[in-house]
């Protein structure tokens, strides 16, 4: 995720040095043909980025496992990485703008992921993922064409950017009604964008490539890391990206 200072916002002068900052977060959805664990998605969110480059706009900060017509749960495991936005997990679109992820979050108490227990405002606190004060904009958009995400066109952005931003912003408020919260729910973008991705999905997460003999730049041996082009690159219309700006006190 992107942040930035604001030293003047809506003629509040904020200083140099304020914990409200404006954050930019990117998530990528990836439609997959067989499912894998939470480190299979990472890994892949991975050469993602790589490919894209550290400088694009592109660039996601989490991954959300998809099944192509919607949001699933990762076999196995969580990652700070991965936002599970599964609705059979009770999440249904809620993630954080920065820090770890909900699910991993929730599974640290040794409760697990509910509706009701760990993913709680109450319970997770504001402490690792920042307070999300208000919802500037929520765009969805998917890619139209290309497997490797190089020169890929993105289709106009889905719906509108004010009705997916007012139905974050309404979640938002009623949301933190009995406590402050450091989720948004983008329910709305990520059920556009799953119906703009009509692509037949082709990714693999048990690729072994993905697994056990995927290798991360820079590791300590010197062997040559795994890249984009060592797994089945993913079809067109299977990925797409959500991009939120918020407005969020960093810490208290």
């Amino acid at each position: 995720m992107e942040v930035k200072d604001m030293t003047t916002l809506a003629g509040m002068d904020l200083g140099y040095g304020s914990q409200v900052k404006i954050v930019q977060t990117n998530f990528l959805v990836a439609a997959a043909g067989t499912n894998g664990t939470a480190q299979a998605h990472a890994n892949f969110l991975h050469l993602y980025n790589a490919t894209v480059g550290a400088d694009s706009g592109a660039k996601a900060d989490y991954i959300i496992p998809s099944t192509g017509a919607a949001a699933d749960s990762p076999t196995s495991g969580t990652d700070p990485l991965v936002a599970d936005c599964d609705a059979s997990t009770g999440t249904n679109g809620l993630v954080h703008l920065i820090g770890p992820s909900r699910s991993h979050l929730a599974q640290v108490t040794g409760d697990g992921i509910t509706a009701t227990v760990n993913d709680t405002a109450a319970n997770l606190g504001i402490s690792a993922n920042g307070k999300v004060l208000s919802v500037i904009s929520v765009i969805a958009t998917p890619y139209q064409t290309g497997t490797d995400f190089t020169g890929l066109t993105l289709l106009e952005s889905l719906a509108t950017t004010s009705t997916h931003t007012d139905n974050a912003n309404a979640n938002l408020l009623i949301d933190s009604l009995s406590a402050p919260v450091s989720h948004i729910d983008i329910s709305s973008a990520l059920a556009d964008l799953h119906t703009a991705l009509g692509g037949t999905a082709n990714l693999v997460f048990t690729d072994v490539d993905l697994n056990a003999n995927f290798v991360m730049k820079g590791n300590a041996a010197g062997t040559t890391e795994t890249v984009l082009g060592d797994i089945t690159a993913p079809a067109a219309d299977t990925t797409g990206l959500i991009s939120v700006v918020a407005l969020v006190r960093t810490a208290q």
